[in-house]
């Protein structure tokens, strides 16, 4: 599949880390983001002891019940599950790419997702900088003054 594959990460997060890579058919520059192992298999035993506390919580001191701790820990335990599925990452990045897909947002760029699994998505290798790099006020100033246009 692929032609190079850099195996020191440049960047890393809590639920994957990316690796830049070519493929072999193309040439194409690619962005390889791959889930750390056993990520799911942790998340489930935060969000098991989670949903012990909140019903230790409602169960102990009635007074903070009001807070409806276990329900805020069934919707969290769901929205965090998603965003550990890279597939669903690669929706989300087609459905912004959708969205931003217009003239006045042409500075604004997400990645082509190529491929993509629960555990990997390939996606084009996108350069960008970190927004420590950028001085605020002059990029918004230009990006506002493009956007009007």
């Amino acid at each position: 599949v692929f032609l190079e594959f850099d195996h020191r990460p440049v960047g890393s997060g809590s639920i994957a880390q990316v690796h830049a890579a070519v493929l072999r058919e193309s040439g194409q520059k690619v962005a390889v983001k791959v889930r750390h192992p056993n990520v799911m298999e942790l998340l489930w035993v935060d969000i098991q002891l989670m949903c012990g506390l909140a019903w230790a919580v409602d169960s102990f001191v009635p007074a903070m019940r009001f807070l409806q701790l276990r329900a805020s820990v069934a919707q969290f335990s769901h929205t965090i599950a998603a965003q550990a599925r890279l597939d669903v990452e690669a929706g989300h990045l087609r459905e912004m790419r959708a969205n931003f897909a217009s003239r006045a947002w042409r500075d604004i760029v997400f990645p082509e997702p190529l491929f993509a699994t629960p555990d990997v998505i390939v996606e084009m290798f996108e350069r960008g900088r970190p927004l420590s790099n950028i001085d605020a006020e002059s990029e918004l100033s230009r990006t506002r003054a493009r956007a009007l246009v």
